[in-house]
């Protein structure tokens, strides 16, 4: 039988056509997904360009050490036209000469790269360079991409000059002062402890000087902080130009400056030697009258130096070493430099302790008013001078220019001077029969204070006080710090009835043109010319001039400090006015002195 033969032939025929339309499907499909497989690589291609050309951030392409492409983020990063500006070239044409570590941009580039190929990224910050010439700080991001032999790198480099800008600005108000732009107190502590460490290791010495400014607060509270930190400003800049390049300026707080003074030699008498002579040059250079607001300043320092290294002290004693001799000088008469010495630190404990001490007797209205007669030269008494004193409840007396220093230096002295002369008025005006005159020294802190005209006219109203009966001292450095504001305050005061004299006249910077127009009454001749007028011949000369020009002036003239008759004679002799001394009496409580004044009666 045939019939199967047929029938296999046929099967095997049909075989073939199914496994041929398998094969054409898989050929289809395969087709279909290398189809789908480019659409989507040219899909991706198309992302990647639109991420290559409209990124914010400068991406370029690095092959072989040379750039091939750049998207125009970078033609404007770098002030670039076209690409044909940076295409072949090294990072480093890029690139100032040098990087902020001091090495050269092509080697330094070349490590870079090295490490990105090494570790398949890396990030860095490296300083860039314009078409123009400009350099930017910058971050950059170094990633290898693609395989094979010779793979790419691409670099995103993004301009970081505003955060660099702004960590600058925190670094700055970390370790500098806003006001002067000198390093502050941490960053001169850090440089101080880093020259200690030197100057041991190496042998030499260094010093560190204290620089305080006499009575700036009186300056501050009185003129104003806007003028007052006008003077830092310009101190500032004084210590500045004082001081080489290796030495440091600080401010370390309100008026306090700290000089760091380094490398001064092996020899510890030469190190002393160099350090004294620039702290008088310093001192030199701060002396003088400051131009603030159209308002002449006049500023003198105190300077405590110490110098290092010497035993095995700390940081912290170094400052305050300083720190010590600095208030050594102003306690010796300001204006003055000083050394550090073993005692020093305990007369500032001990000065320490009267402050606190003085500002609680001050505040409980513990100092008392004692007065002092000014008599005619008939010997009759004419009116009293109140002065402050302090009786310590355990140091007893304590004299009135140490206390009136610290007063003045710790700011107390406006409640001091406003407590002396409310209390005098009172005791005075309280008498049945008050002498003619009461005068009341009062200090260029309280004088400059913006409430003190306010604070003498209610005390006028208070006690009805009559014209001419109340005269307020005031010292020559009132007037030579801001001339004009002086005349137009006393001006004042004579208008509310108060008489105006120039105490200790002629220590200080007395001139003719000052008397011509300071509105004042009388000159107080200070008791240091009176002591040696019957000794020393320019005294004498000097006290005559004083009594003519005051007389030509038709002022007032009260000589202080006569302690003889001798001394009486003279003054009678050239036409003095009024007389204050021990030769009459020593200032007591208004009770001992009640007698007398009622008896001049």
């Amino acid at each position: 039988m045939r019939f199967p033969l047929r029938k296999s032939a046929r099967s095997g025929r049909q075989g073939k056509q199914s496994l041929g339309r398998r094969r054409d499907a898989l050929i289809e499909r395969q087709r279909a997904q290398l189809v789908a497989t480019e659409e989507n690589l040219s899909t991706l291609r198309k992302q990647y360009q639109a991420l290559f050309e409209r990124t914010a951030d400068a991406m370029m392409i690095l092959e072989n050490g040379a750039f091939t492409d750049g998207n125009p983020a970078c033609l404007e990063l770098f002030g670039c036209h076209d690409k044909q500006e940076f295409l072949g070239v090294h990072p480093s044409e890029l690139s100032p000469p040098f990087q902020a570590d001091g090495q050269p941009s092509k080697d330094r580039a070349d490590e870079m790269i090295r490490c990105a190929f090494q570790k398949g990224s890396h990030r860095f910050e490296w300083l860039h360079q314009t078409r123009q010439g400009d350099v930017f700080p910058a971050e950059v991001l170094l990633t290898v991409v693609g395989e094979g032999e010779s793979p790419a790198i691409c670099a995103i480099v993004r301009d970081i000059t505003e955060r660099k800008q702004a960590e600058e600005e925190i670094r700055f108000h970390a370790y500098y002062d806003s006001l002067t732009n000198l390093p502050n107190r941490r960053l001169m502590t850090d440089r101080i402890d880093q020259s200690l460490a030197s100057s041991r290791r190496h042998g030499y010495y260094n010093a560190l000087l204290f620089v305080d400014l006499d009575r700036f607060k009186q300056i501050n509270d009185s003129l104003g902080h806007s003028l007052g930190d006008q003077l830092l400003i310009q101190i500032a800049e004084v210590l500045r130009g004082q001081v080489r390049e290796e030495d440091t300026v600080a401010r370390f707080g309100g008026d306090e400056f700290v000089i760091l003074l380094k490398h001064l030699g092996s020899d510890r008498e030469a190190a002393s030697l160099t350090a004294e002579r620039m702290g008088e040059s310093i001192q030199k250079s701060i002396s003088r009258a400051y131009d603030i607001e159209h308002q002449s300043v006049f500023a003198t320092s105190s300077i405590g130096i110490y110098l290092f290294p010497d035993k095995e002290e700390s940081l912290d004693d170094i400052i305050k070493q300083a720190d010590t001799a600095m208030y050594s000088a102003k306690d010796t008469g300001r204006n003055r430099i000083a050394f550090f010495q073993t005692k020093m630190q305990e007369a500032v404990v001990k000065r320490l302790n009267l402050e606190k001490d003085l500002r609680e007797a001050v505040k409980n209205h513990a100092l008392e008013v004692y007065f002092q007669p000014q008599l005619s030269s008939e010997r009759k008494i004419i009116g009293v001078e109140a002065l402050a004193r302090w009786q310590h409840p355990e140091h007893g007396f304590i004299p009135p220019d140490e206390f009136i220093a610290i007063a003045e230096d710790s700011g107390i002295i406006y409640d001091l001077d406003a407590h002396i002369l409310s209390r005098s008025i009172e005791q005075v005006m309280d008498l049945p029969e008050p002498p003619s005159r009461l005068s009341v020294n009062i200090s260029p802190y309280q004088f400059r204070h913006p409430s003190f005209m306010s604070t003498v006219a209610d005390l006028i109203k208070r006690y009805s006080i009559p014209r001419r009966f109340l005269i307020l001292e005031i010292t020559e450095g009132v007037v030579i710090n801001d001339f004009e504001d002086t005349v137009e305050r006393l001006k004042h005061l004579r208008a509310l009835g108060i008489g105006v004299s120039l105490d200790d006249f002629g220590t200080g910077y007395s001139s003719l043109s000052y008397l011509k127009r300071l509105p004042i009454d009388e000159i107080k001749i200070d008791r240091s010319f009176i002591m040696d007028v019957e000794n020393a011949p320019n005294d004498a000369l000097l006290v005559k001039t004083i009594i003519n020009i005051a007389h030509q002036f038709n002022l007032t003239t009260v000589a202080e400090g006569v302690e003889n008759e001798v001394q009486e004679a003279f003054l009678n002799q050239h036409r003095c006015m009024l007389y204050q001394g021990f030769l009459y009496s020593r200032p007591v409580p208004l009770e001992e002195l009640l007698p007398r004044l009622q008896a001049a009666k």
